[in-house]
């Protein structure tokens, strides 16, 4: 089968999907008190979810990629790159003119995933993961300390 993408509207229906959320952001009650912002993107089959994207509005034509999960059995097969094509595609269809994602710089692996993605970096936010955001200094992604955001973008074209 070929996979689909489908909206979830906001509501008890998103439930479903907090444990896929949750690989994307391990701030678990972040997640759920933003569960019903923007689109939420259901990628997959009608017997397999692939992944899921949190798509929300920022400024005219500017949405942000707010959170973006693979399910584990999916990843590494370019599942992940279709669904953000297929995501970017229909944000396009409804007026986006840029896409946006932000990540922890440590996280190399994810900011592969982006770059593959299409995306580029454009800035980076410097000791954005501190107290003030709920993070204790203790975090680390791969053995790197978690510190820094890198934000990527992608026209659409």
């Amino acid at each position: 089968m070929v996979p689909d993408l489908c909206l979830v509207p906001p509501g008890d229906g998103r439930d479903r999907y907090l444990p896929l959320l949750f690989l994307a952001e391990d701030a678990h009650d972040h997640v759920r008190a933003h569960r019903d912002d923007g689109e939420l993107f259901v990628y997959g089959t009608a017997d397999d979810v692939i992944g899921v994207v949190q798509a929300v509005p920022r400024e005219p034509s500017v949405v942000e990629l707010t959170l973006v999960a693979v399910d584990e059995r999916h990843q590494g097969r370019g599942h992940g790159i279709a669904m953000l094509d297929a995501v970017v595609a229909q944000l396009g269809s409804s007026g986006a003119s840029r896409v946006v994602v932000g990540t922890a710089a440590a996280g190399t692996g994810t900011m592969r995933f982006y770059q593959r993605g299409g995306f580029r970096m454009h800035s980076v936010e410097r000791d954005y993961f501190d107290a003030a955001r709920g993070y204790d200094g203790t975090e680390v992604i791969d053995g790197l300390a978690i510190r820094d955001l890198v934000w990527f973008d992608r026209d659409v074209p």
